[in-house]
């Protein structure tokens, strides 16, 4: 009987070593063996060289989008699917170009699970999709998205607002102004490499403070109110030139 009992505990450890831990998904569970991890600023660039694909992909929720595009021609009938814009983890929403540029044709299956994720995440979530690239239109993948699992960290919304602010001050040769509201980006919750990314730059802008001090009183803040969220989406994609990189009124 005894040595039942231990056989059994056995099997069970064993069984138990071969599921995926708390908040991960099992190796080939959702994903599969034929879907293979790739950016999606990556993807963007050579988006032909995927079709057909099931793709792996880390992304950010972008702004909520309508259902107005050519669903009909690439299979997605807004009816069916519902359209949810996503960024890049590479990406910084807190840059009025970036902000401006998510992937536009990111598709989840309306009522489903993934759908459902997405949508109650809200902007700025990170998540890690599982989908097949559908078709290219208008330059961009147009992507099925079959399973969606939100990540533990994300860019939120006040990080996103306070370091907008502080590249406008900075641009406007307001350093210590500009220092003080990327500290207070900084003070979120942030993933490792934006977070890597600001203590940089704050780091650097205090060295310039102690070589080149700031004299008399700070000017008065410009009218700011983070520009990223006055931006209106017109079209999915922005040029991407010097000048334009540098935002609306930096030229």
């Amino acid at each position: 009987m005894l040595s039942m009992l231990r056989l059994a505990l056995s099997a069970c450890a064993a069984l138990c070593a071969l599921l995926p831990a708390p908040g991960r998904t099992a190796p080939g569970a959702e994903a599969g063996s034929d879907v293979e991890a790739v950016d999606l600023a990556a993807l963007r660039a050579s988006p032909s060289l995927r079709v057909g694909q099931r793709v792996l992909l880390r992304v950010q929720r972008g702004p909520a989008a309508s259902a107005a595009h050519p669903a009909l021609e690439t299979g997605f009938d807004p009816a069916v699917w519902q359209r949810f814009p996503c960024w890049s983890s590479a990406q910084r929403p807190w840059r009025a170009d970036h902000f401006a540029d998510p992937a536009p044709y990111l598709f989840a299956r309306r009522g489903s699970t993934a759908a459902l994720l997405l949508e109650s995440g809200g902007l700025h979530r990170a998540f890690e999709l599982v989908g097949t690239v559908r078709a290219v239109r208008l330059g961009e993948p147009w992507i099925a998205v079959e399973s969606a699992r939100p990540l533990p960290e994300s860019i939120g919304a006040g990080a996103v607002l306070h370091a907008s602010r502080g590249f406008e001050l900075l641009a406007a040769g307001q350093r210590r102004l500009a220092l003080a509201e990327l500290e207070r980006a900084l003070a979120a919750p942030l993933p490792e490499q934006p977070k890597a990314e600001l203590e940089r730059l704050i780091a650097g802008l205090e060295q310039d403070l102690r070589l080149r001090p700031e004299t008399g009183p700070p000017a008065p803040r410009p009218g700011l109110g983070g520009e990223v969220w006055r931006l209106q989406l017109v079209s999915p994609r922005l040029p991407r030139s010097a000048a334009e990189a540098a935002g609306p009124g930096r030229r």
